[in-house]
């Protein structure tokens, strides 16, 4: 059996393949020998049991290659949908061998659920930077374990986009005496829209920007991104941002309330925010997107919203983004009111759990192993 792989622009999703070569390792899988990279003429593949062509936000690709390839992946540099351009939907839209890699876990019933390949490659780059001893996070997190977690709830409000804005103010005008960290920019920039939104979520969107009058004010990340920093002697061990490490705060609270990186309805991009709650041991309460909570508890993870009564529960599955928000801060109310919750055995049982999840990265093996079942459909 021979597959051969080829590519443009290889974003960090093709890393999907070599974590899937491995686990056809581990599993004694002979075939994988007979697995070569191609990059010569990407028009002509010849001998091949399966054929595989990727690339990294194409805006246009030669219907010879889409047809000439079994399955051709796009990625989109771990981001989620929101990171797409109209060529992506349009060729996912036309084409059924045409797959999009992203760090986007839709729920059963989105439309692209079928059409998406869900590589979270945080969870890999976040534990080899908080554990292994190249990196001088790894020896912060040492320290700041010792930390007493005796504070109860911390905001931490990020980018300061037009959705986030509107939910942290309003968050601020009914429990004021909550705790905010934020190091955002003073100027708001606009919601920005994505190739796939509910009916919600165009509704938000294009009631929000109006509403602070921020079309067109897009986010700078100058500052933010000329503060890496180099890692190991000659930066052999490269470069990382400064989001990726874990303020003391993570450790001395018991629950950190926070943005998610996707805002629309029906997906989870899991990134470094939670998975600094995860690693030092607090809960996270992500602001995001509908059925976010139930997304984390499907790959394992828990959130504050398992904490809470079945009354104050709902806003997870709620689809307009403002009546969510508002049932979220009275979510938040309820957890700020009652803090005895944060030290219930159910919140050592999630933290503890959310802590070994991590560390195995056994959702990571969960989404190799469906882009498996992908492959072997293929192959059949």
């Amino acid at each position: 059996m021979k597959i051969v792989i080829n590519g443009n622009n290889l974003g960090i999703g093709h890393q999907i393949i070599d974590a899937w070569y491995a686990y056809r390792q581990s599993t004694s899988d002979r075939y994988v020998n007979q697995i070569q990279y191609v990059f010569d003429d990407i028009h002509t593949v010849t001998g091949h049991d399966l054929s595989i062509f990727c690339d990294y936000m194409p805006s246009h690709l030669d219907d010879k290659i889409i047809d000439t390839y079994d399955m051709v992946l796009i990625c989109n540099g771990g981001e989620p949908l929101e990171v797409a351009n109209p060529f992506i939907k349009h060729v996912l839209e036309t084409h059924h061998n045409v797959y999009f890699v992203v760090n986007a876990l839709l729920t059963d019933d989105h439309e692209l659920k079928h059409r998406t390949i869900w590589f979270p490659d945080a969870l890999q780059t976040c534990r080899d930077y908080w554990t292994r001893h190249f990196y001088p996070q790894y020896y912060e997190n040492i320290k700041s374990q010792d930390l007493p977690r005796q504070k109860i709830l911390q905001v931490i409000t990020g980018s300061n986009r037009a959705n986030r804005h509107y939910f942290f103010e309003s968050l601020k005008s009914q429990v004021g005496d909550l705790p905010m960290h934020s190091k955002i920019n003073t100027e708001l920039n606009e919601l920005a829209d994505c190739q796939w939104e509910t009916k919600e979520d165009c509704e938000f969107r294009e009631w929000l920007n109006p509403h602070y009058n921020v079309q067109g004010k897009e986010i700078s990340n100058e500052n933010y991104y000329s503060e890496k920093i180099t890692v190991g002697i000659n930066g052999k061990f490269g470069s990382i941002l400064p989001g990726y490490f874990i303020l003391p705060m993570f450790f001395e609270n018991h629950c950190i309330i926070f943005p998610d990186t996707g805002w629309i309805n029906n997906q989870l991009c899991l990134t470094e925010k939670a998975l600094k709650c995860f690693y030092s041991g607090s809960l996270p309460m992500p602001v995001s997107g509908a059925n976010v909570n139930a997304l984390y508890n499907q790959i394992g993870f828990y959130t504050a919203w398992n904490l809470l009564p079945e009354q104050h529960k709902n806003f997870d599955s709620e689809l307009d983004h403002r009546r969510r928000y508002r049932n979220l801060i009275d979510a938040v109310k309820w957890l700020w009111e009652n803090p005895d919750v944060f030290e219930s055995p159910q919140f050592q049982q999630f933290t503890s759990h959310n802590k070994l999840n991590f560390l195995t990265c056994k959702s990571d093996a969960a989404a190799i192993k469906a882009f498996d079942a992908l492959i072997t459909g293929h192959l059949d």
